[in-house]
This record gives structure tokens, sequence and C-alpha cells, in this order.
């Protein structure tokens, strides 16, 4: 039998974590970690490397299965979620790597379009929106451009507007801005600033500790796999 969590019911949270671990043999990245993560809410993970962040947000993306716990994303328990649902609820969820991960023989546009392509999206409409979020992050000079012509910070402005393309109601981004000088780093904060001010859920996982500096975001932090601080 399923053990039941929690004893109280936060109808607001769009992610739950319940005692949440993650094993890789022997090795515990993730040990009995609880977190609720409000609907609309900006929400920084940081923690040294190895701390367990990038973990985190790969269960959340359905990259990866939890070893014990469970999981509600949308409040739809992940572990018990049919195979056939997944597609669907991956739709929801937006994620900017931090090497990009964009398809280097596709042209800037095609990288963005092929998600609404994958989806069924018919050609004005995927035409239209892409041409969209290309102004959106300044890039429509370059939508003829390869991958592998552009900068860090051109590449990171791609994978932002390919990972929000569809309009997720979750966006998570892993270490956006690690390889970034300050100038660009500033405009994928603000381009992820702007996607949670549409009505995006945003989590951002980083290090940076110049990003969390005076910020007024929620700051969860991470050691060894455990939560040990969740304040602002």
């Amino acid at each position: 039998m399923d053990t039941q969590y929690p004893e109280t019911d936060n109808k607001s949270a769009i992610i739950r974590l319940f005692h949440v671990s993650k094993r890789f043999g022997a090795q515990a990245a993730l040990t009995d970690v609880n977190l609720d993560v409000e609907n609309n809410e900006f929400l920084f993970l940081t923690g040294p490397s190895g701390a367990g962040k990038s973990t985190l947000l790969k269960l959340l993306y359905l990259a990866d299965t939890i070893s014990e716990g469970q999981i509600l994303l949308k409040g739809m328990n992940l572990s018990r979620l049919p195979k056939k649902r997944l597609p669907f609820l991956r739709r929801d969820i937006g994620v900017v790597f931090q090497d990009y991960k964009l398809i280097p023989t596709r042209t800037v546009y095609d990288n963005i379009a092929l998600v609404l392509e994958v989806a069924g999206a018919n050609g004005k409409f995927v035409k239209r929106k892409v041409s969209h979020l290309l102004r959106t992050v300044d890039m429509e000079h370059k939508a003829g451009a390869y991958p592998q012509s552009l900068s860090g910070g051109e590449q990171q402005r791609v994978a932002v507007a390919r990972a929000i393309c569809g309009d997720p109601d979750i966006v998570l981004a892993d270490e956006p801005t690690g390889s970034l000088d300050a100038e660009s780093a500033k405009v994928i904060m603000d381009l992820l600033s702007g996607i949670h001010a549409r009505g995006a859920t945003v989590l951002v996982a980083t290090h940076d500790e110049a990003l969390l500096k005076n910020t007024r975001r929620r700051i969860v932090t991470l050691k060894q796999g455990c939560i040990v601080d969740q304040g602002f």
C-alpha cells in the first residue's frame, strides 16, 4: 500500500515533494527532501557542486525517477502516472540547461519550432509563435544561424525561447547563467523574470552568489542531498 503524504493538503502548491530520496547505487544524491513550491512562485535552488540541485530538477522534468517518497506535479503523483500521460505532462514543463542542448544541425528558428511541430501545431501558428519568441529574446536577426556560430549568451537566449514556446506552467533552469558573463547573465535572468510575470512557476538552480544577493525570492539551500534552509 502506498504511503500517503502529507496529512494536510496545500492546494496552492504546483510542485510537492514528500520524503523524496534518490540513490545511484550506494551513493545518495537526495535524502528525505520535503518541499512545496507555490503556483507562480520564483524559487532559487542553491548549494555547492554535488549538493543535489540538478538531480532534483531531473526528477521534476521526468528525466529520472525517485528511489523513495512521492512527487506531486500539478496534483498528479508521478509514481502513479500512466506512461501514456507523460508526454502531455512534459509539455507543461520547460527546461533550460546550462549547456544549452541545442541541436547543432538545425537553425535557431528550427530549434524552437521543433517543440511546437512535435506537439502537432500547424505551420501558420508555428511561424507566428517562433517569430514572436525570437523578438522576445532579441534573436530575430539570427533566426537562420546555427548554434555553433552563436555566443554562449545567444545560445542561452535561444534555449530560453525553446523552453517557453509551449507556454509551460513550470520552467526549470539548471545553472542557466553558469557559463555566461555578467551582462549575458542579466539578460537571461530578466527573461526568466518576464516568464514568471506572465504566470509561470520558475525554479532556478544556481551556485552564483551574484544572483542570490539582495533577491526577494525564496532560496532553498541543499547540502549533501538534504535541504538545510529555505528562507529569503
